[in-house]
């Protein structure tokens, strides 16, 4: 657990939630329907060595806000959950991208992709700057975890539109890589139907 900022938030990784969120098809109305919602972001078992053989990451933090009460107690603090951080290994379906965007180091690197959602009460309290540095910072730390890679590169797809998105990932180091624009058959996207957006793309080292 990592715990940051005034009011202070705790960010500790999680394996589930029982918080309903929001989807494309309304509010989750059980746990089961937000284990669904969450399943591709959501940490999974090894279940075998050939599982391991091809290994993917995924680094899932929760944040809370700390309530009040004594912070010398933790045990005792309420919290209210207002956000998920998620870092995944890109896989097949996620959106393919210029490959002369990103690095070519002379090393094998491992590419994260970096998506976040928080809830609207926290909405414009830096919460999501802070908490995003504390994931960073932690996952610079645990270089162990990524073995047998050594080097590890984040990178963010922001719809053009969300300007408060945009100034988050580069206040916490982000470097814009450029502009794509995808067209496709309607989907849901930042709670409208759309075929065609305009995505800001933005990288960084996370370790190296």
């Amino acid at each position: 657990m990592v715990e940051v900022g005034h009011p202070p938030l705790t960010v500790f990784p999680c394996q589930c939630t029982d918080a309903p969120i929001g989807r494309i098809n309304g509010a989750s109305k059980t746990l089961e329907d937000t284990e669904r919602a969450l399943e591709d972001t959501l940490p999974r078992p090894v279940v075998s060595e050939d599982a391991q053989a091809q290994k993917s990451y995924r680094v899932v933090y929760a944040v809370h806000e700390l309530m009040g009460g004594d912070l010398t107690k933790q045990e005792n603090i309420p919290t209210r959950f207002i956000g998920l951080i998620a870092l995944r290994s890109l896989e097949p379906t996620m959106l393919a991208l210029p490959p002369d965007w990103f690095p070519t180091p002379k090393t094998p690197y491992l590419i994260l992709e970096l998506s976040y959602q928080f809830l609207p009460v926290s909405w414009s309290h830096g919460f999501a700057t802070e908490s995003l540095a504390a994931v960073f910072t932690r996952c610079r730390q645990a270089k162990g975890y990524w073995t047998p890679l050594e080097k590890v590169y984040v990178r963010a797809i922001v719809n053009v539109p969300n300007k408060a998105s945009l100034r988050v990932v580069e206040k916490v180091g982000l470097k814009k890589l450029g502009l794509f624009v995808w067209e496709g058959e309607e989907v849901w996207m930042a709670g409208r139907w759309t075929g065609r957006e305009e995505l800001s793309i933005w990288g960084r080292w996370l370790a190296e």
